[in-house]
């Protein structure tokens, strides 16, 4: 019976650790790509986003030819004004993947082959 025990106390140790560093990766890399997949339209796209609690936040939306900001809430989003001498290389800036994402994209790129 105490080595059942003993075993027990064993593998908790040994992958408790592990689940909560897949814990950390996934709500840290899975925060950054949350919007990703509406990021960019024909005419509207979300240029910068800033949390700012639970469930608020800070938008810079490209609109047309315009840049404006709008703070989102709970049931809400607010035009707190136009941008107009929004810098342009924050918009060209490219978009910061991970690592381990950039690497895994360049794969695809290579196997489909894309120069």
């Amino acid at each position: 019976m105490e080595w059942q025990f003993f075993w027990a106390l064993m593998r908790l140790l040994l992958f408790l650790p592990l689940v909560l560093g897949l814990a950390y990766l996934a709500t840290r890399y899975a925060a950054s790509l949350r919007y990703q997949w509406l990021r960019r339209g024909p005419y509207l796209a979300v240029i910068e986003h800033l949390a700012l609690g639970p469930r608020t936040g800070l938008y810079v939306i490209r609109v047309g030819n315009r840049y404006c900001l709008f703070a989102a809430t709970e049931g809400r989003l607010t035009l707190l004004r136009e941008l107009e001498d929004y810098p342009a290389a924050v918009v060209e800036a490219p978009l910061r993947l991970p690592f381990f994402l950039r690497r895994a994209l360049r794969r695809k790129e290579r196997e489909a082959g894309a120069p």
